[in-house]
């Protein structure tokens, strides 16, 4: 019988899945941004399609980043309570 998780990992495990279908959302609007004619100045600075996909693309990965360490901790304290002696 496995035993049952606490409910602060179950919460991790949602947040990390949620910051990962964030990051993938935020690279389709990129995209789409990108496959768009879109462009505009702002203070002296021109942003072409190009332009704004990179900085879309930006809070993208950095969701991804904080997806994967939420699974990388989850997974290091999984493997914690395997080892433990019984």
């Amino acid at each position: 019988m496995t035993p049952v998780e606490p409910a602060s990992s179950l919460t991790d495990f949602a947040l990390g899945i949620l910051a990962l279908v964030a990051a993938i959302m935020v690279s389709i609007l990129a995209a789409g941004l990108k496959a768009s004619s879109a462009q505009f100045t702002l203070g002296g600075w021109e942003f072409d399609a190009n332009s704004l996909y990179h900085v879309a693309q930006m809070p993208g990965l950095f969701l991804l980043l904080v997806a994967i360490r939420r699974r990388a901790r989850q997974s290091t304290s999984h493997d914690a309570r395997l080892a433990a002696p019984a």
